[in-house]
């Protein structure tokens, strides 16, 4: 009997806002593969990730900017994302310069694998399909024009995202394809004296 096919998984709806990123992907089963005998997938390391970053170019309610952080496996073999998971915009010289912000798991676990041997999104950030990543919302109130607050002399545009993965870290550029009036030149996203929200929880799909 054939297996119906695996249906895709969409992103969160607010992730939705995101420019050409509103494309979901899933994991097939490998054939024969027997998950309820396999070893449980070790947790990520931050050197098992990649990262980057996609900017929106359309501000989310209430003048709020919007940005995600993508994680991929690059390693050999797949494993599981695990707490805690934290972002920071940091400066060229590594400095910290926003809040920091703590992302929640899945409610429901298990919480899917990431896939082995992942190469990342491209430059609309869509993965290949059946490649599952990893997507973290990031929030900026105050320092876009909707917000009716203007934070003129009081923004902050992070060089680099830098993203806390267990006991290690990586980072990721502030920068993206994406343009608005809430980006910077490169398609960064920008804060207001550094304020940083996210939406909790991840995502892995």
């Amino acid at each position: 009997m054939r297996k119906p096919a695996i249906s895709l998984v969409p992103l969160a709806a607010l992730v939705a806002l995101l420019t050409g990123c509103a494309a979901s992907h899933s994991v097939a089963k490998p054939p024969g593969r027997d998950e309820s005998a396999s070893a449980p997938a070790p947790r990520c390391t931050a050197a098992d990730l990649g990262a980057a970053f996609l900017g929106t170019s359309q501000p989310g309610t209430g003048g709020t900017a919007l940005g995600l952080i993508l994680l991929w496996d690059k390693s050999a073999g797949s494993c599981r994302l695990g707490g805690p998971v934290t972002v920071a915009g940091v400066d060229r010289a590594g400095k910290r310069v926003t809040m920091s912000v703590g992302f929640s798991l899945p409610a429901r676990p298990p919480v899917p694998l990431l896939s082995a041997n992942g190469s990342g999104p491209d430059s609309n950030g869509r993965f290949p399909a059946g490649e599952a990543s990893a997507s973290l919302l990031l929030t900026a109130a105050g320092a876009h024009p909707a917000s009716g607050a203007p934070c003129t002399g009081h923004q902050v545009r992070p060089a680099a995202w830098r993203i806390t993965v267990g006991k290690g870290s990586l980072t990721a550029p502030n920068s993206s394809n994406a343009s608005g009036p809430a980006l910077t030149a490169s398609g960064g996203l920008v804060t207001c004296h550094g304020r940083l929200g996210g939406q909790s929880p991840l995502s892995v799909s």
